[in-house]
């Protein structure tokens, strides 16, 4: 019986050790540049860009010029979220919903504008991490609140930001 399981033991190790040096070839440590497994994952590189519906890669530093932050890493634990924005960073003519955690599933969007008036949007999508979508206002409108409505067994958080 201890024969057997020496056996077992001496045959196992070598390909163990084999397949652990082969991983290694394209999956380097980031520090000198190179790509890590984070980078190949479903042919996507979320940690220097984002992708938009359409597939097309856009940069993130374009971004931050552009979009305001309106609220950062919302968990997407409730039915429904209330994002009080009470015309705090003026007008804004579209928003983008940014996956920042997770894959949040983003059912519905409903924005109060400033006039009392609601628009919903139903985006009924689930938004892998770093994937985004954006939301056309129709205009430059001050926004009261946003309501943001998702699936609480998909966890994860999102960001919303504004582009005025």
């Amino acid at each position: 019986m201890r024969g057997l399981v020496l056996l077992t033991a001496i045959a196992i190790a070598p390909v163990a050790s084999v397949s652990t040096a082969s991983a290694d070839g394209p999956y380097r440590d980031r520090s000198h540049g190179e790509r890590t497994y984070r980078d190949y994952r479903d042919g996507y590189r979320y940690d220097e860009g984002y992708y938009n519906r359409d597939g097309r890669r856009l940069d993130r530093r374009g971004r931050s010029a552009r979009w305001a932050p309106i609220i950062q890493q919302n968990a997407a634990t409730n039915e429904r979220q209330f994002i009080n924005v009470l015309g705090r960073g003026g007008r804004f003519n579209r928003l983008l919903v940014e996956s920042v955690r997770g894959a949040p599933v983003i059912q519905r969007i409903a924005v109060e504008f400033e006039d009392r008036q609601t628009q919903v949007w139903d985006v009924n999508r689930r938004l892998p991490r770093g994937a985004d979508e954006v939301i056309d206002l129709g205009g430059a409108k001050r926004i009261h609140r946003i309501v943001v409505y998702t699936s609480p067994a998909h966890r994860g958080a999102y960001s919303i930001y504004g582009e005025g």
